[in-house]
Formats: structure tokens, C-alpha cells, sequence
């Protein structure tokens, strides 16, 4: 299977999620670190523990609600 490091980043989840890390090779590219991604759909965040969010989900449910309702 091949890997776009493009397309890839890493998130650290636990205690240490601050310190700072190694560097992540790909295909000889590096990978980079993040502090929120997006996987299907749903933003998840480095923190001490596992953590989700969810305001961009809720900002476009009451984006199409308000337009649905106003018609």
C-alpha cells in the first residue's frame, strides 16, 4: 500500500503529548505534526487524552438548518 506523506500527518494523544518528537519519514519525505486532523469527518486534537471535535460539524448543521428554515 503506498503512502502519501503529503497527505499524512501525525498526532500524539497521552501525557507527553507536548513534548517535542522525532521527525517521520515516509517514502524518504517527511511527516508533519499537527495539532488537529481531520479523519472522516470528524477533527481529532492532541491532548492528554483522546480527544474529538466537533464545532466544524456543528457549524455546518445549523448553517443548513437556518437556510432550510428561512425558506
Amino acid at each position: 500500500m503506498a503512502v502519501n506523506a503529503k497527505k499524512s500527518a501525525c498526532l500524539r494523544f497521552g501525557p507527553r503529548y507536548k513534548n517535542a518528537c522525532a521527525s517521520v519519514m515516509v517514502c524518504g519525505r517527511p511527516v508533519k505534526w499537527v495539532t488537529s486532523a481531520r479523519y472522516l469527518g470528524v477533527y481529532l486534537e492532541s491532548s492528554y487524552t483522546f480527544k474529538c471535535s466537533f464545532d466544524v460539524n456543528k457549524a455546518k448543521f445549523y448553517q443548513a438548518f437556518n437556510y432550510i428554515f428561512e425558506k
